[in-house]
């Protein structure tokens, strides 16, 4: 599966979107060793994209692994929805933000956080964190910038959530990189 990761994201990011925008290589390929580990079975995905491939590859090897999927743009949805087809991949349970925030609340064992802007990241933090359970991890990407990486910090510190930093596995060559929240 690693080396289809490596030419799946070559084509993602020559075709769908730019290696800027998308999760880095070494985003993906965390992502995929830390489901795998702890065995995930309730996934959301919080920015559709080269992510929602990496979960839904997982998810058919995993029987009772659901996926949600979910953005802001219906457009970009769109455009994840098709590239996920084109690999043959599950495209149920894919979300805009507001859609999300109407279904039953429910809680899950393993959660990206790398939804809209920076704004729109900074402003439903919290909301975010309410969606995971005990033990579940809340991989927030895109801590390289201050202003919001001090509102992770701020927000974690006062929920009680412990940070772990994960630089070292998720940094790449933009300078971007991510926390972990439990």
């Amino acid at each position: 599966m690693i080396n289809n990761i490596k030419k799946q994201y070559e084509i993602y990011t020559s075709s769908i979107s730019s290696k800027d925008m998308a999760i880095s290589y070494e985003m993906a390929m965390y992502l995929w060793t830390e489901i795998k580990q702890r065995k995930s079975t309730r996934i959301l995905d919080l920015g559709s994209g080269f992510s929602s491939f990496i979960f839904r590859s997982y998810q058919e090897s995993v029987e009772g692994c659901r996926v949600i999927s979910v953005d802001t743009s219906a457009d970009w949805l769109l455009k994840s929805n098709e590239f996920l087809e084109k690999n043959n991949l599950d495209v149920s349970e894919i979300y805009t933000f507001d859609e999300f925030k109407e279904l039953p609340y429910e809680t899950y064992d393993f959660i990206l956080y790398d939804l809209g802007n920076m704004k729109t990241r900074s402003d439903n933090l919290e909301f975010i964190l309410n969606f995971a359970d005990k033990n579940c991890p809340v991989i927030v990407d895109d801590v390289h910038k201050k202003p919001y990486m001090d509102v992770v910090i701020e927000t974690a510190n006062r929920l009680k959530k412990k940070i772990v930093n994960i630089k070292p596995e998720t940094f790449d060559s933009y300078g971007r990189f991510a926390l972990l929240l439990k």
